[in-house]
């Protein structure tokens, strides 16, 4: 199990750092959903004329 636990040490970092970039990345397009649905049903959409 030594060669198990010395490659988990090695990977440790990268496995947090994916962690978290798959996490912000989440964030972010989440926000980004949100974001383009408050344009759709915003008052951008208000703004523009009715056809």
């Amino acid at each position: 199990m030594d060669f198990l636990d010395s490659e988990l040490c090695q990977m440790g970092p990268y496995l947090s750092f994916l962690g978290w970039f798959l996490h912000e990345f989440m964030a972010a397009l989440l926000q980004l959903a949100a974001w383009r649905q408050l344009q759709l049903s915003g008052p951008a959409a208000q703004l523009s004329p009715p056809c």
